[in-house]
C-alpha cells in the first residue's frame, strides 16, 4: 500500500527507554507513520541502537533533533516536563505529547509490546512443554538446512515418540500424562546444545535439531 506523503505522520520520539523500544517495535513499519528521529542522552541506549540498525536519525542533543526532524509530532517519554516546554516553544504546543499523555501512551505501548510478545511466543510454542510447536519447528528447520548448505555442514533431524503413552492417559488420568510429557522435554533438552532445538509437533510426537552434527 502506497500512503501519500501528506498522510504520513512524522514523528520524534525522546527518550530511548522501554517506552522508545515500544514506539520502535509498534511502529517502525506501519505505513502511516515516520519515526524519523529518536534522542537520549545515553548514546548506547537500546532504542538507538536499533534505530541505528534501521536507518533512523540519532540524537543526543535536543535542539538538533528538532531541528532535523521539524515539521514533527513530538513525544517525550522522558516524564521531564521542563523538556515538555522546550519543545512545544519550539514546535508549538500542538505538536507536543508529553506528561500525563505521554505516560499514558509511554504504558499503552509497553503493554501492547508484551502482550504482542506473548501472542508471537504462544503461537510459537507448546503451551504444556514450552518447547517449540510445529510452526517454530519447520522455521528451525529451514533455517539450519541454509546455514549447512552455505556453510558446508550437515544437520541431524530426529524423531521420537514415546512408547505406550495412551496406556498412561487411559490408566492414570491426562494429568499423569502431561506430567510425563514435561518430564520427558525436560530430559530430552538437558541430552542437547543450546544450539540445537528440541520440539513437541503434536501428542507425544517430539522433533530434535542437531546443528553442525558430526
Amino acid at each position: 500500500m502506497t500512503v501519500k506523503p501528506q498522510y504520513i505522520q512524522r514523528i520524534l520520539v525522546i527518550g530511548a527507554g522501554r517506552g522508545g523500544l515500544a514506539m520502535l517495535d509498534l511502529f517502525r513499519e506501519d505505513p502511516m507513520i515516520n519515526i524519523i528521529g529518536i534522542i537520549d542522552t545515553d548514546p548506547q541506549a537500546p532504542a538507538l541502537e536499533i534505530a541505528r540498525k534501521h536507518g533512523i536519525l540519532d540524537f543526543t542533543d535536543l535542539s538538533e533533533a528538532i531541528e532535523a526532524s521539524r515539521p514533527c509530532l513530538a513525544f517525550n517519554l522522558t516524564g521531564d516536563d521542563s523538556i515538555t516546554a522546550y519543545i512545544e516553544s519550539q514546535l508549538g504546543s500542538e505538536n507536543i505529547i508529553g506528561g500525563f499523555q505521554a505516560r499514558f501512551i509511554w504504558t499503552l505501548l509497553t503493554r501492547l509490546k508484551q502482550t504482542n510478545e506473548q501472542i508471537i511466543a504462544l503461537a510459537h510454542h507448546d503451551s504444556l512443554t514450552g518447547l517449540p510447536n510445529r510452526i517454530l519447528f519447520y522455521d528451525r528447520l529451514n533455517q539450519a538446512i541454509t546455514r549447512a548448505l552455505r556453510d558446508k555442514e550437515s544437520i541431524a533431524v530426529l524423531y521420537l515418540d514415546l512408547d505406550g503413552f495412551k496406556h498412561i492417559n487411559d490408566t492414570l488420568g491426562h494429568d499423569a500424562g502431561d506430567a510425563l510429557l514435561r518430564e520427558a522435554a525436560k530430559r530430552i533438552m538437558a541430552c542437547v546444545r543450546e544450539s540445537d532445538t528440541v520440539a513437541r509437533i503434536g501428542g507425544d510426537e517430539f522433533t530434535v535439531i542437531l546443528c553442525n552434527a558430526q
